[in-house]
């Protein structure tokens, strides 16, 4: 074969490969997409060893450190009762840390956590997976909602 039809042929074929990767990356824009180190809107679901839905981590962006560890911006994280069906609470924050190994969150921001008539906000949190272990650390707020707090005299 000629040099320059050799040429032509891998020009083609790079094209084409090309073509094929931003068909897929079309197909990836409407569920999550990859630019560089960032990903955008995802969602990562955690499972027990039964294989039931413990979690299930949302976020907006989540950018890839130089340490393996992610920053999520716009996070929510929806935790599930044993079945892995019934939702026990979500938690929401500006933004985190996550680190993958150990399957656990950290942030200073806004953060919320709701579950039933319970609201919980603050500012700073720690999250892990395992056990589902939430902590807020500061500026702690509670609201419950519909739930009777007084007698009719008015008193506890």
């Amino acid at each position: 074969m000629k040099r320059s039809a050799m040429r032509s042929m891998w020009r083609w074929m790079a094209a084409a490969v090309l073509l094929g990767a931003v068909g897929v990356q079309a197909q990836q824009s409407q569920q999550s997409q990859v630019i560089a180190r960032k990903i955008l809107k995802f969602r990562v679901p955690d499972f027990d060893e039964n294989g039931h839905k413990k979690s299930e981590l949302f976020g907006d962006v989540a950018d890839v450190l130089a340490d393996g560890r992610v920053k999520i911006t716009g996070l929510t994280i929806v935790m599930y009762d044993k079945d892995g069906v019934t939702v026990e609470g979500t938690m929401k924050a500006v933004d985190c840390i996550f680190d993958r190994n150990d399957k656990s969150a950290f942030s200073n921001t806004a953060v919320s956590l709701q579950r039933n008539v319970m609201i919980i906000t603050g500012t700073g949190m720690r999250w892990k997976s395992d056990g589902q272990h939430i902590e807020i650390l500061n500026d702690v707020r509670v609201e419950l909602k519909g739930v009777k707090m007084w007698n009719k005299l008015g008193g506890p």
